[in-house]
Formats: structure tokens, C-alpha cells, sequence
């Protein structure tokens, strides 16, 4: 599971590197997408961890109502809400 994450992230990060940057942002820079993936797929998935910890210590099987049976909408968002600071650094430091 870790694993196919960190890959897939890698290729969201290459296919949005692709259709934002220039080449010439490509030839410095092909390196951001694959710190990014391996970045977003490891913190995406601490955060889902945390977010069932959470879960878990309150005795909880949906944090919401408004989406039963799918954990609740922190579910869905979870590992976007852990990761998107970390990526907003990395693109911060990288000049992108």
C-alpha cells in the first residue's frame, strides 16, 4: 500500500510538473517530483494513521454523518490535510 502510493504520487507529481513548468524548469529541476512523491506518499499516509488513531481513542467508527459508512469527510481528507504543508514547503525551498 506504501508503497503503491509513494509510485503513484510520484506520477501525479511528474504529470503536474509536466503541464505547469517549462522544459527548461524540467532540465534544473526533474528531481522535485520525485522528492515529492516519495514526500506526499509517506505523509499522506501518517496522516490517514493518525486521523484512525483519533478515531480509535474515541471509540468512533465515523468521524461524521454526513457521509456514512465512508469513515465520515475527514476520511477523505485526512492525508491532503498532513500533506499539503509539507508540499507547499518543498515547492517553497525549490523555487517553484
Amino acid at each position: 500500500g506504501l508503497a503503491g502510493s509513494v509510485v503513484f504520487a510520484m506520477v501525479g507529481a511528474f504529470a503536474v510538473m509536466f503541464c505547469t513548468y517549462t522544459p527548461q524548469v524540467w532540465a534544473t529541476r526533474w528531481w522535485v517530483p520525485i522528492i515529492m512523491g516519495i514526500l506526499v506518499g509517506v505523509v499522506g499516509t501518517f496522516g490517514d494513521l493518525c486521523a484512525s488513531m483519533i478515531k480509535r481513542d474515541l471509540g468512533l467508527k465515523d468521524m461524521g454523518h454526513l457521509l456514512k459508512g465512508h469513515g465520515g469527510v475527514m476520511d477523505r481528507v485526512d492525508s491532503i490535510l498532513m500533506a499539503a504543508p509539507f508540499t507547499c514547503i518543498l515547492l517553497w525551498f525549490t523555487g517553484m
